[in-house]
């Protein structure tokens, strides 16, 4: 596996940012603290400080074309539209936790803004929840709305993004836009719980489920209550197909749920372990879906990938845990755990998850966050890369990363120096195929011109 392999484009600092967006530095500045620019910061040692995936900045630019008064973002998109490749509707963005949230305004209003395709006549471009009431927008104004005869919980307007998927129109009955609602539940200050509606584009309520689901594996039975986070139309699927991930609380089990034009639900997937990140990716042997998160028998991240055309089972135990008593037959074709690297180890990070996932036609690229910095600007994080039959090349570990290697290696904390640490020559993944069982992956490491 050597020599240098192809990346998904990478853009390393504010400069190149700036140029791909078509902006000035400042404004690609403000855009991150303001509205959420997809933006990694590396750290502040040596080396590059910011990079953004070009896949991300194009998705971006899509989901902020019908915000009300993004002109200037619109603008920069329709001088972009002839080279900027169109993408899945349900392509999904880096996730993070649900977060709830609070206003002393009268009325508590969540956005969270679509890609509108041109070549179709897709109205709604955009979705609001404001406290017992979904609203559709197009053009600025609310096209439509539907009321419940509950409350919703307030979201962060950054979050919605993973619980609304707006359809072009298809030949099937699907309406063009599936939510998933957050009720409050009434247990506890802050709780929800998740029910599915599909919409025609006029508004009309084709049907929804209530996730009433009952899962038993490892010893944990989970559900309802279920929090929808990410719902994705992925390549290759039967027209009007989707998946939901649903993660459960306060118990450790998510599903992959796949659901048809008529609303009806089948598990497709049972990990043990919250998921964190779906995305799907084509290949010469077929569609697959990516799912990333976290394993709780490891407390690492993992990463599923699953066939688009078949039911694929559990998460794989890798010791003593005990089975799953209600999951669909089948197997996935490959699961990953990633190790806890060795900073994180030392400074008791409780899990390293998967966070992101950014591919090509040729490769895809899987990111673990070893430590998360308090306030979002400088994680340590750790990037595999994989070609399209699945098998690791590489692993790139942040500047940021090293930076903190080195101070505790100052501290007496770690016991060899940056330069002497075996991750600069390498780490092992461990992988599992349902003919082959559980093996030990080496993983070679690139380490970036500018870290020493």
């Amino acid at each position: 596996m050597g020599g240098d392999t192809p990346c998904v484009e990478r853009l390393e600092g504010w400069g190149p940012i700036a140029h791909y967006l078509g902006t000035s530095i400042r404004t690609a500045q403000r855009w991150e603290r303001e509205m959420g620019l997809p933006v990694h910061h590396a750290g502040r040692s040596k080396g590059y400080r910011v990079f953004a995936f070009a896949v991300d900045l194009d998705r971006w630019l899509r989901s902020r074309e019908q915000m009300p008064n993004a002109g200037a973002i619109a603008t920069i998109q329709e001088q972009r539209s002839a080279s900027a490749p169109p993408q899945s509707a349900g392509r999904p963005w880096r996730t993070a936790g649900l977060a709830a949230g609070g206003t002393a305004a009268a009325v508590l209003i969540c956005s969270v803004y679509f890609g509108w395709f041109r070549q179709s006549p897709v109205r709604v471009g955009a979705i609001t929840f404001s406290h017992q009431e979904l609203q559709a927008w197009a053009s600025g104004k609310v096209v439509w709305s539907y009321h419940f005869d509950q409350p919703l919980l307030p979201l962060d307007p950054k979050l919605l993004r993973e619980r609304v998927l707006i359809f072009a129109p298809s030949p099937t009955p699907r309406g063009e836009v599936l939510a998933a609602v957050p009720f409050l539940s009434g247990q506890e200050e802050g709780d929800s719980s998740d029910a599915l509606y599909a919409f025609s584009s006029d508004g009309k309520l084709l049907w929804h489920d209530d996730f009433n689901q009952h899962i038993e594996f490892a010893g944990e039975r989970a559900g309802p209550r279920w929090e929808a986070r990410l719902i994705l139309s992925a390549n290759g699927a039967k027209p009007g197909d989707v998946w939901v991930a649903l993660d459960s609380f306060p118990m450790s089990i998510s599903l992959l749920q796949r659901v048809n034009s008529d609303g009806r639900q089948a598990t497709y997937f049972v990990n043990f372990g919250h998921i964190n990140v779906l995305y799907d990716f084509r290949t010469a042997s077929g569609s697959f879906l990516l799912e990333g998160g976290i394993n709780n028998e490891c407390d690492c991240g993992f990463l599923a990938v699953l066939r688009v055309d078949k039911p694929s089972g559990h998460s794989p135990a890798y010791g003593s845990l005990p089975g799953c008593d209600s999951c669909p037959a089948g197997n996935p074709d490959h699961y990953f755990l990633f190790p806890h690297s060795e900073v994180s180890s030392i400074l008791g990070t409780p899990y390293n998850g998967v966070i992101h996932i950014a591919a090509d036609r040729k490769h895809f690229q899987v990111m673990t966050r070893e430590v998360a910095d308090p306030n979002g600007t400088a994680d340590d994080w750790a990037l595999y890369e994989f070609n399209d039959q699945f098998a690791p090349l590489s692993v790139t570990f942040s500047d940021h990363y090293w930076f903190d290697h080195r101070k505790l290696s100052e501290q007496g904390k770690i016991g060899h120096s940056v330069s002497a640490c075996p991750e600069r020559n390498g780490t092992a993944i461990r992988a599992w195929e349902s003919r082959a069982g559980w093996r030990n992956l080496r993983v070679r490491s690139v380490v970036p011109a500018g870290q020493s």
